[in-house]
């Protein structure tokens, strides 16, 4: 450990930033190659109708309405920052997927130099600062990501947590009002790009015990100490409130696309008890990371056994943590960094239907990267045996050469759709998502009998789940088994009956089988659904051509050409009409 601190020590700090930034690139250069994936690239990259258009006038003001103003398929929810920054990757290279891979790429390196810069400044302890944020460059967990066009959020989101932090640190040794606007900016900034930031004014108090020594943690039984405490809550107050906005806005976007769950789905006590299991699995796979996937469904347990014993050990765990502040207060620090700021997307409010997820890990890890690099350098410190200090430097290193292997070996499986969902078909049971976007994957490539072996494990696996049965019966009709087709699109609109694209599939196979006064219904009640969508009037348009009433196919086509085209496929369904109608404008 000595040597290696000596190494360090021997090298400018920006030195050491821009090898840790190359050490990313090596790890994740094979990216370039990689192609978009059908999980989200669609909605929010390549098929985003405002994406495509890169940076213009209209696309901004879009970036800055979308989930906030309006709801759209096209946003998660309102992060104008991200938004922009992929408008940027458009006008800069196109539907390239290499570009934009590249891209987050350069935000991960970026983030790995600042938290190295950021580390050593709190502390000046060079070695320890190297290893967090190697660890942070090169843990398998963290390819999710950064190998994920549509997780641009994260690295970015992460961006302005490391800029945060310097500003802060700035404003702390030198407190003036530009240095605080500085933190409050960037700040903001952070929120725009990802709400996850919500946890970071709690990370700055963490910090103000330790390493800053702003708050005497041991002394908050006098007077002085605890006004102190309320100082430092009170000098974060503009942050806070920007929190609170930041969440406010999210849950009134997440709730109204019906994406949080409720507690007659998930009570209150299943999700103490998920909350317990995902905070030990978090635990194990940033320890041991084996079998990572895309996607872990959330389980149907509810409250068991397991769930129990979790949350009681994890709960002696923060005990003890806690108890150990005194003497090894990095170790206190980082454990609540890794739990604050898991807690918003750990499933006390369950949004969407995974039980957790390894993108969520990108900045927890951090605190306990923190804790685990300052407490092998106190046990170095504590043994002065040369042979403890040697082994602790191997064992440091074979665990960093490891992971490294590890991660490029993760970074493979985001390749392609297909190798993505194979992977975690693989590694993971019962994970209907993972089958029904390999089985998405495969009808793309007129796989169409091996898209229907896996949307059929998709149904099985999740029965409630429209789009399995809507997956499942386009997969059907294409190998001309129409009527079992028509049986998947009613399942589906019987589970969730404003299914459009099931309406509009179901009205198409019913036009194929002569039930054209069905048909039409189906089309109306999806135009219905979805004033604004274009494809209801296209499919209306196709079937009065077939019907031969070509006046009430130019008055569909009219209307869809009065609606904005979401879609390349939907210009497409639109310019066959109007060539069969005789038109060429």
């Amino acid at each position: 450990m000595k040597h290696a601190e000596r190494f360090a020590a021997n090298l400018h700090p920006q030195v050491v930033a821009a090898l840790l930034a190359l050490l990313c690139f090596s790890a994740y250069w094979p990216v370039r190659n990689f192609d978009f994936v059908n999980l989200d690239d669609d909605l929010y990259v390549y098929e985003n109708p405002h994406i495509r258009e890169g940076l213009t006038l209209q696309s901004v003001r879009w970036a800055f309405s979308a989930d906030l103003l309006f709801e759209t398929d096209n946003a998660d929810f309102w992060a104008p920052v991200t938004v922009l920054s992929r408008l940027l990757d458009v006008s800069l290279f196109g539907l390239w997927p290499g570009g934009h891979h590249l891209m987050n790429v350069l935000l991960h390196a970026l983030n790995t130099a600042l938290l190295f810069l950021v580390l050593w400044r709190l502390t000046q302890a060079r070695w320890r600062s190297v290893f967090v944020a190697a660890l942070f460059a090169i843990h398998p967990i963290h390819v999710e990501s950064v190998a994920w066009v549509t997780e641009r959020k994260d690295v970015l989101a992460a961006l302005f947590w490391m800029l945060t932090l310097h500003a802060y640190l700035s404003f702390c040794r030198s407190p003036r009002p530009s240095r605080y606007a500085l933190v409050v900016v960037s700040f903001a900034l952070g929120l725009m790009a990802k709400p996850i930031l919500v946890t970071l004014p709690a990370v700055l108090l963490l910090l103000d015990a330790w390493p800053l020594e702003r708050l005497a943690v041991q002394r908050l039984k006098e007077a002085q100490e605890r006004r102190q405490l309320g100082r430092l809550i009170l000098e974060k107050t503009p942050l806070l409130i920007l929190s609170l906005a930041s969440a406010s806005v999210t849950m009134v976007s997440a709730g109204r696309g019906g994406s949080v769950r409720s507690l007659e789905t998930v009570s209150v006590t299943a999700r103490v008890c998920n909350t317990g299991i995902g905070y030990m699995l978090y635990l194990g796979n940033l320890l041991w990371p084996s079998d990572l996937a895309v996607y872990y469904p959330l389980p149907n347990a509810g409250v068991s056994v397991v769930g129990v014993a979790a949350v009681i050990a994890l709960v002696v765990a923060t005990v003890l943590v806690g108890w150990c502040f005194f003497r090894l207060p990095f170790v206190t620090v980082g454990w609540f960094w890794f739990l604050g700021v898991l807690v918003p997307v750990i499933g006390i409010v369950q949004v969407g239907e995974q039980s957790m997820a390894d993108r969520f890990a990108y900045l927890p890890a951090i605190g306990l990267y923190i804790g685990i690099a300052w407490t092998v350098d106190h046990l170095a410190g504590k043994h002065n045996a040369g042979g403890l200090k040697a082994g602790l430097v191997a064992l440091s290193s074979a665990c960093l050469v490891a992971l490294f292997v590890r991660t490029t070996r993760q970074i493979r499986v985001w390749e392609t759709s297909e190798t993505l969902f194979r992977h975690a078909v693989s590694v993971t049971e019962g994970n209907y998502l993972a089958h029904m976007n390999l089985g998405v994957t495969l009808a793309e490539q007129g796989r169409y009998g091996e898209a229907v072996i896996h949307h059929r494990k998709a149904v099985a696996a999740r029965p409630s789940y429209a789009l399995a049965h809507l997956n499942l019966g386009m997969a059907l009709r294409a190998l001309d088994r129409t009527d079992e087709a028509i049986e998947c699109y009613r399942q589906a609109l019987v589970i969730n009956p404003t299914l459009g694209t099931a309406l509009l599939n179901l009205g198409a196979a019913l036009a194929e089988q002569g039930e054209r006064a069905e048909a039409q219904a189906c089309f109306a009640e999806a135009s219905r659904l979805a004033p604004m969508n274009p494809m209801p009037h296209v499919r209306l348009a196709f079937l009065f051509l077939d019907m031969g009433e070509g006046e009430k196919a130019q008055t569909a086509i009219s209307r869809a050409l009065e609606r904005p085209l979401p879609t390349a496929s939907a210009a497409t369904n639109l310019g066959v009409a109007l060539l069969r109608l005789g038109k060429t404008s």
